[in-house]
């Protein structure tokens, strides 16, 4: 068989022969060249965004506290954020870590962060306030603290950014004393859920509870600052009150855990009770089965007993 060539193939395979080497050396030679330094608007603009976020994951927290949106915002941000304040004068890592769960009770809190202010090796402690309640008044008696490290997280779930629907207080919620029948009739949305003792839940109650249980997980599963540590962590309210001398007897308690009572997993500062001769009982402690709503004041954990 002749192989023939006509002149119109020939000259297709020839232009297309020139098309890839003109491509193949115009790839080689962009491939030679050296990079150009970015142009303002482009890669530049890249590396001055990512200074800019550095900048303001280092800057105080700035909270608005206008529209219900601006405030969602700002618990998010700044739970993303986790800015520690005093974090330049207290480098060492954190011996103790104290978590407060605030409402909106400024007059006691004020009170709690004077104890606070008087305890020994304060300094080496983080301080962690839990807000459920968002307000100028509180953040700034927080933010005026400077005598230790100090992280503010906000609680996600509270009644004042769902004020009419879940987890706040629905307008279509069962009244708290109507009995269960009652409710089924009036179609009320959780009429099929009274509790324990036949009422319905009043948001206002059930905010604290959401909220203990959020900031346990958080404080071990979300807190950056945390992830490593293997101490305690003291869980107390802003209406609780400290003596001076609180984190050494702690310290005390976690030592005789570790040496006489291996199986011992909470350690609680403090109990409703009132003892009779309390100054007599003062340097004492008491081992027995914990009851939630006995001993409940400055519990010590550890990210063991919880994870």
């Amino acid at each position: 068989m002749r192989f023939k060539i006509r002149k119109k193939n020939a000259l297709a395979l020839t232009v297309a022969v020139f098309v890839a080497v003109v491509f193949v050396y115009t790839m080689f030679k962009s491939s030679s060249l050296p990079q150009d330094k970015p142009k303002q608007g482009t890669a530049g603009s890249s590396e001055k965004l990512e200074t800019l976020s550095i900048a303001q994951n280092h800057s105080p927290n700035r909270f608005l506290y206008g529209s219900v949106f601006e405030m969602k915002k700002s618990v998010y941000e700044n739970n993303f954020r986790q800015f520690i304040m005093n974090a330049e004068m207290f480098q060492s890592d954190p011996e103790l870590v104290i978590v407060v769960q605030v409402h909106n009770r400024p007059a006691y809190l004020r009170l709690l962060v004077e104890s606070l202010r008087e305890t020994a090796e304060i300094h080496s402690t983080l301080l962690i306030f839990s807000h459920d309640y968002f307000s100028k008044e509180v953040g700034e008696i927080v933010q005026g603290i400077t005598f230790c490290r100090v992280l503010q997280i906000y609680f996600p779930y509270s009644l004042q950014l769902y004020p009419n629907e879940f987890p706040g207080q629905d307008p279509s919620d069962c009244p708290r004393d109507i009995s269960k029948d009652e409710a089924k009739k009036k179609g009320c949305l959780n009429a099929d859920y009274p509790d324990s003792y036949g009422h319905y839940r009043e948001a206002a109650f059930t905010q604290a509870k959401h909220h203990w249980w959020w900031k346990l997980h958080f404080v071990w599963e979300r807190v950056k600052a945390l992830q490593g540590y293997s101490g305690y962590a003291v869980f107390i309210e802003d209406d609780n009150y400290l003596i001076p001398d609180f984190y050494s007897f702690f310290k005390r308690m976690a030592a005789l855990k570790k040496s006489d009572c291996s199986d011992c997993d909470i350690l609680a500062l403090g109990n409703h009770d009132s003892p009779p001769l309390f100054q007599d009982l003062a340097n004492k402690v008491e081992t027995t089965g914990w009851v939630s709503t006995k001993h409940n004041i400055g519990m010590g954990l550890t990210n063991q007993l919880i994870m």
